[in-house]
């Protein structure tokens, strides 16, 4: 495929990230494009065009989690939109480190050299992962 264009084999995975910094992370992790959301309230459009020019896809959303205990809405829209394109969203468990560090996306997890668990992440969501780096982070992923 060139680079920078969605693949055509229904067999990989589009992701879409609803933040930059995951959706250059995540590209330089996987060496895959990745869908760039803008914001969280984007996400729903963005999945559903993509889920109407590509049926066939498995589509993997990879949320922002801002870690609060009332009106995560980031997190909420994120679920709701991989539920109404029947699809799987990803997003990291924090340590008491990183939510003392204020880190809410898995793009901040990947620049702060966390990739072992995120990488495990997206093979689970069929992402294949170019290089691997080492250091770990608990994550969750949601299966609709």
């Amino acid at each position: 495929s060139r680079e920078g264009t969605l693949t055509r084999n229904p067999k990989e995975p589009i992701l879409i990230a609803d933040d930059l910094v995951s959706a250059i992370e995540l590209n330089r992790l996987t060496q895959k494009p990745v869908v760039w959301a803008v914001k969280a309230e984007d996400l729903e459009a963005v999945a559903e065009n993509l889920r109407r020019f590509m049926p066939k896809h498995h589509i993997v959303i990879a949320a922002t989690d801002a870690h609060m205990p009332k009106e995560n809405s980031s997190k909420e829209l994120a679920k709701e939109t991989a539920n109404s394109v029947n699809g799987r969203l990803i997003f990291p468990l924090f340590s008491k480190n990183d939510r003392e560090q204020n880190i809410i996306t898995l793009g901040e997890m990947l620049r702060q050299n966390n990739t072992k668990q995120v990488s495990k992440m997206l093979h689970k969501a069929n992402l294949t992962i170019s290089r691997l780096r080492v250091k770990g982070q608990k994550t969750k992923t949601y299966d609709n």
